[in-house]
């Protein structure tokens, strides 16, 4: 999976992201059809629920699928466009489903980043085409030399990958690169650099409906954590709360829970401790940050 890759490397310490990892598996489980998590299987995908909701009158069903699924609709959008920009524009039908997938997407998550995505990529030519394909090569490069620890090739390749999604537009790619240098800037103990990155990462990927999102809520709420700054850290990991609510699926979040009864017991919020503890016992002690290489 996509995410077991990225929250590898970078001198995280191995406890730190496995939560994040369950919550968003359980994210991009497929229920059955329009979020019912009753029957499960046969599975349906997603990309063959959104065919037969388009091929309907009116977006009644466009609206209802995206609303039960929601962290599904931002790869639905993203791939076709990737598809349809590597196409070098001949598939016209394929830019026109997902004109219409981001305006649906738009009104129900009440966004602008589907429509201003879809605008951006759909109207790309050369040179500028051939930036954006260059730019996301760059991302999947970095996430290759971090994979091997070789952490300023990474660093120049996610510096590339950014500049390349600001100039064409290219706001998810903005976001992926952005958490990308986060994660490096914090194994590299740039602390400040880190928490700035991170902070627009997550808004950015949380405007798409992106299980990202968790990854710099997590993130986010331990470095706070670590500096003292309990609101903050509260903050992050109750908004990961937020995210599991809006996923419609049945989520467990008991490592969210015990984090955030642990930052309430630091803040002398005894109420939001005791509402946030789990009957197994006390909160774990808080992961260790990476040692220096």
């Amino acid at each position: 999976m996509l995410f077991a890759f990225e929250t590898a490397g970078a001198g995280y310490p191995l406890g730190m992201f496995p939560p994040v990892l369950i919550l968003i598996s359980t994210l991009l489980s497929p229920p059955g059809p329009f979020g019912s998590d009753e029957k499960p299987a046969p599975v349906r995908s997603f990309a063959a629920l959104f065919e037969e909701a388009a091929a309907s009158d009116g977006d009644e069903q466009l609206e209802q699928l995206f609303r039960s699924r929601p962290y599904e609709v931002v790869y639905l959008v993203d791939d076709n466009l990737l598809v349809y920009v590597e196409s070098n524009g001949a598939d016209t039908l394929r830019l026109e489903q997902m004109r219409r997938a981001a305006r649906v997407a738009d009104r129900v998550f009440e966004e602008d980043v589907f429509s201003r995505q879809t605008r951006a990529l759909g109207t790309l030519e050369e040179p500028r085409r051939a930036r954006f394909l260059r730019g996301r090569q760059s991302l999947q490069a970095g996430r290759e030399a971090q994979r091997q620890q070789h952490y300023a090739e990474a660093g120049k390749a996610y510096e590339e990958a950014l500049a390349a999604a600001h100039e064409v537009g290219d706001l998810l790619g903005v976001a992926r690169a952005e958490q990308a240098l986060a994660d490096l800037a914090v194994g590299g103990r740039r602390i400040d650099e880190g928490l700035d990155r991170h902070r627009r990462a997550r808004d950015q990927l949380g405007r798409f409906r992106h299980p990202g999102e968790l990854r710099s809520c997590r993130a986010l709420a331990l470095l706070h954590e670590r500096r003292g700054e309990f609101g903050k850290a509260r903050e992050n990991l109750e908004r990961m709360l937020e995210v599991a609510a809006r996923s419609n699926r049945t989520i467990d979040t008991s490592p969210v829970r015990e984090a955030l009864a642990r930052v309430c017991q630091a803040m002398g919020d005894r109420e939001g401790a005791k509402r946030y503890a789990l009957p197994e016992g006390p909160p774990d002690e808080p992961d260790e940050p990476p040692d220096e290489d």
